[in-house]
């Protein structure tokens, strides 16, 4: 299959909800439950925003016209349904329009905050964290012996995820993987490996086997668009990002074999006390 573009995966992204890529179940089938209302927290806020991740919703609208995106020389009207790939600290949302583009606005010029309430209050129904529902159905188990779909069950119940976005053809992956492999699984993380280049996913997991990559990977096909809407084109492979369950970044940077202490601190203040 030929690699997507990144509007053709943005458009699956936004439909994720009830159609699943050839040959691989719909997503809202075998999910494990997931209950997130809470009406006795704290109502939402702009302040809190980041604070009340389990509550961020799948998808957003515009409540103001956007301006004009690298893909589009039109504005986007408001109204216009996107995906939140994250929130950002500065009060900013990060947002996939499919053909119109990836654009960051502000959380105010949404209806963000009444979207993260109505699940709060239980008014709408969550199906699972933001990043583990959008890559779940897009995994391949590296662990198993052969080339299969991760089950969702796998991916679905996880604290976050440890993410590598790099070509595994590259001389030094093998070290790198072995670096990470003691992290895989740790403390409820899961790693995922965004490979770059072309390469044939049945081969791939031949070859991450044969290095000791633990966890899984994203098809092939996909994982060029997943990093283009994931990580600043700025950054260059090898990139090891660290997420929560919701896709908010807990740590991101070049990746050569050592954990920088800022690395340690994030993963210890986001996921050393699940166990």
């Amino acid at each position: 299959m030929s690699r997507l573009t990144a509007a053709a995966f943005a458009a699956a992204f936004v439909a994720a909800h009830s159609v699943a890529e050839s040959g691989a179940p719909r997503v809202t089938d075998s999910l494990p439950a997931y209950t997130v209302a809470d009406a006795s927290a704290p109502v939402v806020t702009q302040a809190n925003l980041v604070e009340s991740e389990r509550f961020w919703p799948y998808q957003v609208a515009l409540t103001k016209p956007s301006p004009p995106t690298h893909s589009s020389a039109t504005e986007l009207p408001a109204g216009s349904l996107g995906v939140l790939i994250r929130v950002e600290v500065a009060h900013q949302a990060r947002l996939d329009f499919g053909r119109d583009g990836l654009i960051t606005v502000p959380v105010s010029a949404t209806d963000l905050i009444a979207r993260a309430n109505a699940i709060r209050t239980g008014a709408t129904v969550k199906t699972a964290a933001n990043f583990a529902f959008a890559i779940g159905p897009r995994l391949v188990d590296a662990d198993s012996e052969a080339p299969v779909r991760l089950e969702f069950a796998k991916s679905m119940d996880r604290a976050g995820f440890l993410c590598f976005f790099t070509d595994p053809t590259a001389p030094s992956f093998p070290k790198l993987a072995g670096a990470l492999a003691p992290l895989a699984g740790r403390d409820g993380v899961l790693a995922v490996l965004f490979p770059q280049g072309e390469h044939v996913d049945s081969a791939l997991h031949t070859q991450l086997r044969a290095a000791g990559w633990k966890g899984a990977f994203v098809v092939n096909h996909l994982s060029e668009a997943y990093t283009r809407t994931l990580i600043d084109s700025a950054i260059k492979a090898p990139t090891l990002a660290l997420y929560s369950a919701e896709g908010r970044v807990l740590w991101t940077g070049v990746f050569d074999g050592t954990f920088e202490p800022e690395f340690e601190r994030a993963w210890a203040e986001a996921f050393a006390t699940r166990g």
